[in-house]
C-alpha cells in the first residue's frame, strides 16, 4: 500500500532523524567516558577495605548506575534505529505515522531517567549521611523529597505525544531535585568545614587540612554541576514541542548524571592512593 507524505511532514521527520542521530552519537561518546570512569572507580574502591559499609554501598550504587546507564544507552540506540527505519519507509511512501514502538521506547527511557535520578540522588544523600556521622534524622527530609520527585517525574514525563506528560508535575520535580541537591551540598560542605575548623583546634596537620579543603571543593563543584545538568535536562524536556532539541539534550544529559558521582569516586580514590593510607577521619571523605 502506498502513502503520500507532504513536504512539511517529511521535513519534520528528517529533522527528528538528524537530531536523534546527533543525540545518540553524543550519548555514546559520553557513555564511553562514563564506562572508563566506572571501571576506574571500581578498581580504586576494590583496593580499600571491603568490610567498610561505605565501600559496599558505593560499589553497589556504582553498579546500579552502570546497569541503568547501559540500559538507557541501549534504549536510545534502539529508538534511533526505529526512527531511521521510519524515515526510510516514509521516503518510500510505505508509512505515514511514527510506529508505536518508538513511543514505547521513549516511555521506557523516561522511566529509566527517573530511576537514574533516584540512584544519583541516593548517592548524594548517602554522602551527606556519612559526613554527618550516620545520623538518621538527616535522611528524613531528603528521603521524602526524593520519593516525591520520583513520582512527579514519572507523571510529568512526556511519551510519544507531549500532551501525555503533565508539565506542572515535570516542573515541580525538576525544582524539587535542584532544591534538594542545593540543601544536600550545603549540609555536606558545611559539615566538612565545621570538622576542619574543629580539627584545627587540636593541631590538624597540613596534609589533612588539604584533604578537607579538596573535599569541600569537590562537593561544591559536583553539586553545582549536577544542579546545572538537572536544570538543563528538565528544560530540554520542556522544549519537546518540536522534538529537535529534545533528542540531543535528553541523550547527553542522562549520561552526565552518571559521570558526575563516578568522577567524584575516582577523584577521591586516586587522591587517597597518592596520599597514602587514609586515616579514620578521612574515611568519611570516601563518600564524596
Amino acid at each position: 500500500m502506498q502513502y503520500t507524505a507532504d513536504s512539511e511532514q517529511f521535513d519534520y521527520s528528517w529533522d527528528v532523524l538528524i537530531s536523534a542521530l546527533s543525540g545518540t552519537a553524543g550519548a555514546l561518546l559520553l557513555y564511553g567516558i562514563y564506562v572508563s570512569l566506572f571501571l576506574l572507580s571500581i578498581y580504586t574502591l576494590a583496593r580499600r577495605r571491603r568490610d567498610i559499609p561505605a565501600i559496599r554501598f558505593l560499589v553497589a550504587a556504582s553498579c546500579v548506575m552502570a546497569v541503568v546507564g547501559t540500559a538507557e544507552i541501549s534504549i536510545t540506540f534502539a529508538r534511533t534505529v526505529v526512527t531511521v527505519r521510519f524515515v526510510q519507509q516514509l521516503v518510500h511512501a510505505q508509512v505515514l505515522n511514527v510506529p508505536p514502538l518508538a513511543e514505547t521506547l521513549l516511555t521506557i527511557e523516561n522511566v529509566l531517567l527517573s530511576i537514574n535520578i533516584l540512584v544519583t540522588d541516593s548517592f548524594f544523600i548517602y554522602r551527606c549521611y556519612v559526613i554527618w556521622g550516620c545520623k538518621r534524622k538527616i535522611l528524613i527530609t531528603p528521603a521524602i523529597l526524593i520519593l516525591t520527585t520520583l513520582v512527579l517525574s514519572i507523571l510529568g514525563s512526556p511519551t510519544g505525544n507531549t500532551e501525555r506528560g503533565i508539565p506542572i508535575f515535570r516542573n515541580i520535580a525538576g525544582g524539587l531535585t535542584v532544591a534538594m541537591n542545593v540543601v544536600l551540598t550545603a549540609l555536606t560542605a558545611g559539615r566538612i568545614m565545621w570538622m576542619r575548623r574543629e580539627s584545627l583546634r587540636v593541631g590538624l596537620d597540613n596534609a589533612s587540612y588539604s584533604r578537607y579543603t579538596r573535599a569541600i571543593g569537590l562537593i561544591l563543584e559536583s553539586g553545582a554541576i549536577y544542579c546545572v545538568v538537572i536544570i538543563f535536562l528538565f528544560t530540554t524536556v520542556s522544549l519537546n514541542d518540536d522534538g529537535k532539541i529534545f533528542y540531543i539534550g535528553f541523550g547527553i544529559a542522562r549520561q552526565v548524571l552518571n559521570i558526575i558521582p563516578t568522577f567524584s569516586l575516582v577523584y577521591v580514590g586516586l587522591n587517597d592512593t597518592a596520599d597514602g593510607r587514609p586515616t579514620e577521619s578521612n574515611r568519611k571523605a570516601l563518600s564524596v
